[in-house]
């Protein structure tokens, strides 16, 4: 079973979504449907991570970004949304795929079969990159007035 969330603030798209997911693989289990920043917050922060994130980037009270900026979240994420200038970003929140809106079950199929070759190797890659992160931050100081911080 591949249990995802969705989080998306327009309940038709998460319906659609929700519908697309069901017709492609009947193993996909969705844990959760969330809106917005705030409801992801909380949500993430109590609830055991999901296997797969299915992501819109502008929620009604702001960019999903800010979820993955204030909680670490270990888990891929498919972003789906229908601006284009947000595509960089996604690659730095744990994006494996970034479709826009209107997204086909095709579109959807290869993003989870993307998602699936990447399989384990997924939580090796996230370890390895969080280490070289904190490595590299333990690296650099910062210096005012002579102290080191």
């Amino acid at each position: 079973m591949l249990n995802t969330v969705i989080i998306e603030d327009e309940k038709t798209a998460r319906q659609s979504l929700t519908h697309s997911l069901l017709s492609i693989d009947a193993n996909i289990n969705v844990i959760a449907q969330l809106s917005s920043v705030k409801e992801s917050i909380d949500f993430f922060s109590r609830t055991p991570q999901a296997d797969l994130i299915f992501c819109d980037v502008q929620l009604e009270d702001g960019l999903s970004f800010e979820i993955f900026s204030k909680i670490e979240i270990r888990t891929p994420v498919i972003f789906i949304t229908g601006y284009d200038q947000f595509v960089m970003n996604a690659f730095e929140y744990n994006g494996i795929d970034y479709l826009l809106k209107p997204v086909s079950e095709h579109e959807l199929q290869k993003a989870i079969t993307k998602y699936r070759k990447l399989g384990i190797q997924w939580d090796r890659l996230f370890t390895e990159a969080s280490q070289r992160a904190r490595a590299a931050k333990s690296h650099y100081q910062v210096q005012k007035a002579g102290k080191a911080f």
